[in-house]
């Protein structure tokens, strides 16, 4: 293949789900992928000139008269041919995929895809080597943009699809709800007053950022009210209840062998916060949630004021404060 022949331009596109714009790729050929470069998940065809990830959100949209491509990173309304400049529209359904506020589905495509890169990739045609193989564009899309965080993704859920509310608890920050989405039981975390979304952002980014599999409490979308806008946060029911109820009722019944186990998975689950630099500073046995009735399984919830320890003046209130948690863990027995 010849390299000057075949050389790829890039730049920036207006997006239509937040307010930056998203880098998008001019390909002097016609991509007859299947799958996407970022995520390997299959594409779904929009017409027969386009095809986009349902997962990662990168479209590729092809003109039939030059027979090139341009793969765009992220959701637009349209785009225009580099070689004849014709426009083409792109017709995806965002109904189910955005919340119409733009900071809150920018924060969920950054669970999808590494959004931080986007400015290596629209600086693409001013960084590769003119000498390289053009096909090395695939490598480098994969390698930038490919989220390899063991994280889940955090999707928008909407609120139709969420059955059965009934009121379990209720705070000064929002209500706690069971429910039932897609007939799974789920705890929905509806926050008072949300419209100022700030704390709402602060409890799904800390979720997300410290999120483990077996210590944090699992969360599966956002979704919002329709009649009075709070926002809510979809996440794993824990049946068995908190543990500062179950400590009030099974006290003098729990041998030292369980409070040990349980003081082990509260002290792994810190662990997995400090890890992430981030200090709980509403840590207390309210907080702590078995999974199910039996109570061998407790994780760390509500981390809605947890903060990154660089927040914090210096060092030594970081250090303090991670030791009052940890001095926190110990009196809960």
């Amino acid at each position: 293949m010849c390299p000057g022949c075949y050389l790829i331009s890039s730049g920036w596109i207006k997006s239509t789900l937040f307010e930056k714009s998203i880098p998008i790729l001019y390909l002097p050929w016609w991509d007859a992928s299947n799958k996407s470069s970022i995520c390997s998940h299959n594409l779904k065809f929009i017409t027969d000139c386009q095809k986009w990830c349902s997962y990662c959100y990168i479209i590729y949209s092809g003109c039939r008269y030059c027979l090139t491509t341009n793969i765009i990173f992220g959701i637009t309304d349209q785009t225009q041919c580099k070689k004849c400049k014709r426009v083409s529209k792109i017709d995806i359904d965002i109904t189910n995929i955005t919340s119409g506020n733009h900071n809150i589905d920018e924060f969920l495509v950054s669970t999808r895809t590494n959004i931080d890169n986007h400015g290596k990739i629209a600086d693409y045609m001013n960084n590769m080597n003119k000498n390289s193989d053009p096909l090395n564009v695939y490598s480098f899309i994969e390698h930038e943009l490919k989220n390899t965080s063991s994280k889940r993704i955090m999707e928008w859920i909407p609120y139709s699809q969420i059955k059965n509310s009934e009121e379990i608890a209720r705070g000064g920050f929002g209500i706690i709800y069971k429910a039932t989405w897609y007939k799974t039981h789920v705890a929905v975390k509806k926050f008072l007053k949300s419209r100022d979304i700030s704390n709402f952002l602060n409890e799904v980014k800390s979720l997300h950022r410290c999120y483990d599999t077996i210590f944090i409490v699992k969360y599966y979308g956002i979704t919002q009210d329709p009649e009075i806008k709070d926002y809510m946060l979809i996440m794993e029911y824990a049946s068995g209840g908190n543990l500062h109820n179950y400590l009030k009722k099974k006290f003098p019944y729990i041998r030292w062998i369980i409070k040990l186990t349980i003081l082990c998975q509260i002290s792994d689950g810190l662990k997995t916060i400090h890890n992430e630099n981030f200090i709980h500073r509403d840590f207390h046995s309210g907080n702590i949630l078995s999974l199910k009735d039996d109570y061998k399984k407790w994780v760390i919830g509500d981390l809605g004021l947890s903060q990154p320890a660089d927040n914090s003046s210096n060092n030594e209130i970081q250090w303090c404060a991670k030791k009052m948690t940890i001095f926190q863990v110990t009196l809960i027995f």
